[in-house]
């Protein structure tokens, strides 16, 4: 059953902080515990008072358990804050951005490499044997770009099996076109 947000009494509040009476009241009598706000406290805020000023009041065991427990209560409601203010996806795109810098890097070098490699390769070769040639590198190329990016996107635990993937041929789109 979920904590309400707000609270009308001290008895309620206590209960919906986990914690008994007296030790609100200790915490209570702190000098910066929150304030009732038109006759209701909010719980969300006194989770976060308690679990700050735990070492300043005196709590049996279970109460002190009470407040760790709280303290958890308050850490998850952070991360709920912090998704809905879009902290967790900012984190991830700079991941992938930083994924797909690497992986553009790891292109443009092998796009670079080809000139200085085939370009003494084409001497005394026909224009179909440069672009076959051409070709197949660029395709090695690719290749080698998509298993970099492939192999950075592998999850850490994979729920479905990966869709299989309709990959033309770099060249096969010409062919395609000219028999369809």
């Amino acid at each position: 059953m979920r904590s309400p947000s707000r609270v009308s009494s001290k008895s309620k509040l206590a209960e919906a902080l986990g914690i008994s009476r007296p030790t609100l009241y200790a915490f209570m009598r702190l000098g910066d515990s929150p304030p009732a706000r038109n006759g209701y406290w909010k719980v969300a805020e006194w989770r976060q008072f308690v679990t700050r000023k735990k070492d300043s009041v005196k709590a049996s065991e279970r109460e002190q358990l009470q407040i760790l427990c709280l303290k958890i209560k308050a850490e998850r409601e952070q991360h709920e804050l912090d998704l809905a203010r879009g902290n967790i996806e900012k984190e991830i795109e700079q991941k992938y951005c930083d994924l797909i810098c690497r992986d553009h890097e790891i292109l443009s070098s092998e796009l670079r490499r080809m000139v200085t490699e085939l370009s003494p390769r084409f001497q005394g070769m026909s224009a179909r044997e440069i672009c076959k040639l051409w070709r197949e590198r660029l395709d090695e190329s690719f290749r080698k770009f998509l298993h970099a990016f492939e192999t950075d996107q592998k999850p850490e635990h994979a729920t479905q099996p990966a869709q299989p993937k309709k990959i033309i041929q770099f060249g096969a789109k010409k062919i395609a076109a000219a028999v369809g």
